[in-house]
């Protein structure tokens, strides 16, 4: 009981975790359990878990000052590999990305709906898997959904040419997906303060994925409630910055965008406001482009030429640390997402 102890709880809650079927576990398995399950095992009330849940957190997430000499000299496990990235599952979209998703910081990737963020994510979910963990076995996602019901179709399919692509079954691929629904603010903010310490800790998480933030918190708040809007979206990337930080996981936050009135036709911006973009690493624009019209033999009669569209999708760099603003050119097709190349060059 004394690691419990550690967490500087009052004498009735202690004893009523004592008398129950928690007393032998640490803080840090305490945060795979939900405020219901708490509550039903020590018999504890909605405040009682939450703080439980709120104390077991804190004590994971604190970070100890590092030297600089520390940190180059390998010395601080923590930073030591805070410039790896997640490989995107395609070589030239890996390169205009200077290597990736990184380890480390909020990525955000915002545009309007059917622009491919939801294409990408998936996508991530299967290449964040070829990084290994030091003892060999294949990093998981943790995949947030707020919006629709999950694509699993989707992302079964993909998974089975991804499978074909590095030697590894649909199966295994998909084991390495774990899904979370969230309903409310709320509920977003319990996963992110509570149970997903307990995931990284415990599943090999690397990757998170949230899709997406804006639909969650256009929903939750409305026309006047711009102040608390910006205080909980703050504290929910501060929370999600920490938990980066420490466990050197990538964060994907998605975003929707609003359109600039005085900008012309058809101008957007990302949604959520300057007191969220303050907390971003990096933001990528996801855009559809005017469809091409290229022309190609019929595949049935060699004398017969076709014309055949093709939507084309950008990617475009509106602000990062380490990437210039600059843009690339994408498809999202059967396979994945790949580079557009472009069949006049």
């Amino acid at each position: 009981m004394s690691e419990l102890a550690s967490l500087e709880l009052d004498s009735s809650l202690l004893s009523k975790l004592r008398s129950s079927s928690l007393k032998r576990l640490t803080p840090e398995s305490l945060l795979t359990y939900s405020v219901g399950d708490l509550k039903h095992a020590a018999h504890l009330t909605q405040t009682e878990a939450e703080l439980l849940l709120s104390k077991a957190a804190k004590l994971q997430i604190t970070l100890a000052p590092v030297t600089a000499r520390s940190i180059l000299n390998g010395e601080c496990k923590e930073w030591s590999d805070a410039t790896q990235f997640l490989s995107t599952g395609d070589d030239m979209f890996d390169s205009f990305l200077r290597g990736g998703i990184p380890l480390r910081g909020l990525f955000e990737i915002s545009g309007e709906s059917s622009s491919g963020k939801t294409q990408i994510c998936l996508q991530l979910c299967l290449s964040a898997q070829l990084h290994r963990e030091e003892n060999g076995e294949h990093c998981s996602v943790l995949y947030v959904s707020t919006e629709d019901v999950f694509p699993h179709k989707r992302l079964a399919q993909l998974a089975e040419h991804f499978g074909r692509q590095h030697g590894r079954s649909k199966q295994a691929c998909m084991d390495n997906v774990y899904i979370e629904h969230t309903l409310s603010f709320e509920d977003l903010e319990q996963l992110v303060a509570n149970r997903l310490i307990g995931l990284l800790m415990s599943k090999r998480v690397r990757l998170v994925i949230i899709d997406s933030v804006a639909a969650i918190s256009r929903a939750e708040f409305g026309l006047g409630d711009e102040a608390q809007r910006a205080q909980s979206l703050c504290g929910l990337a501060q929370k999600l910055r920490q938990l980066s930080a420490k466990h050197c996981v990538a964060v994907v936050l998605v975003n929707q965008v609003s359109a600039v009135m005085d900008a012309g036709y058809n101008a957007v911006q990302p949604a959520l406001g300057l007191a969220w973009s303050d907390m971003i690493t990096t933001r990528v624009l996801v855009s559809r482009l005017t469809p091409k019209l290229s022309t190609s033999l019929d595949a049935e009669h060699d004398d017969v030429c076709q014309q055949v569209t093709t939507i084309v999708r950008q990617v475009q760099v509106l602000f990062s640390p380490y990437l210039p603003t600059n843009s690339f050119q994408f498809l999202v097709e059967e396979q994945g997402v790949h580079a557009y190349r472009d069949p006049q060059y």
